[in-house]
């Protein structure tokens, strides 16, 4: 997508597959149906988005939350639809502990290292007092990190970002062995790398975690679709120049006229 604005698609082409008959997807559900539908919910959410300029529909809780048993893997993701059913509910009442009681699914080592680095870096989304998500014409602003960190049974926020950052690396060892039978799955890690980098005092005060999300940046293989993930490393470098903590990441990217997709 090359930062260029894309989201302003979205509405167009929920309205092209609702003009179909999709309006009754309970009723009518092929899997096919149900695939085109996920592939747009995910899409949407705001989590998964930086610098959006376009209004978030919905798609997921309207059509993808309650189809099915909500069981098994989402394709474009690579992520259990248990997991992404609490991202769709960030902003409209998803708290800390129902990322941190998700129970979790059966997959292979990597992918738990990349469900796991997911699941904690969605309770950073949701203590960060400095990230808004539009939703409708309203700003929503999530529980303060000050608040959610006196829940003494929740991990503090360096806690988090070590674990973040230990699972990514653990994929990216992996991902080098030619044994590994699941290395395109480093293609999917955008989302906790760059929540992770969100933090300028952190990374600010462990160069080495710096230099870890440059390289697993660079391991990503895409070679297609490199220039988001090149675009993705430079709005952090911005932002840890600037080395400012009331610094909107979305502000940022807006400046710097780019809309980015961390999927």
């Amino acid at each position: 997508m090359n930062g260029e604005s894309w989201t302003i698609h979205l509405g167009g082409m929920q309205r092209i597959l609702l003009s179909g008959g999709l309006e009754n997807l309970r009723k009518q559900e092929t899997p096919f149906r149900r695939h085109l539908l996920e592939v747009l919910g995910v899409m949407d959410l705001p989590t998964f988005t930086v610098g959006r300029r376009t209004p978030y529909i919905g798609i997921w809780n309207r059509y993808c939350r309650d189809a099915g048993d909500g069981q098994g893997i989402e394709l474009v993701t690579g992520l259990p639809r248990s997991l992404l059913n609490i991202f769709s509910r960030v902003g409209l009442g998803a708290v800390e502990e129902d990322f941190w009681n998700w129970p979790g699914e059966q997959g292979d080592f990597l992918q738990c290292y990349l469900w796991e680095a997911h699941r904690l870096a969605g309770m950073l989304t949701v203590r960060r007092s400095r990230v808004f998500f539009t939703l409708g014409e309203a700003s929503l602003q999530d529980a303060s990190s000050g608040a959610a960190e006196r829940d003494s049974h929740l991990p503090k926020t360096e806690v988090l970002l070590t674990k973040i950052l230990a699972n990514l690396d653990a994929i990216r060892r992996g991902c080098k062995d030619p044994r590994a039978g699941n290395s395109l799955i480093m293609n999917a890690i955008n989302y906790p790398l760059f929540v992770a980098g969100q933090d300028v005092g952190a990374m600010n005060s462990h160069p080495d975690w710096k230099q870890l999300i440059r390289d697993c940046y660079c391991d990503i293989k895409r070679e297609e679709y490199g220039v988001d993930d090149r675009l993705q490393l430079k709005v952090l470098e911005e932002l840890w120049k600037r080395n400012d903590a009331m610094l909107n990441v979305n502000d940022l990217a807006r400046e710097m006229n780019l809309e980015l997709g961390l999927l």
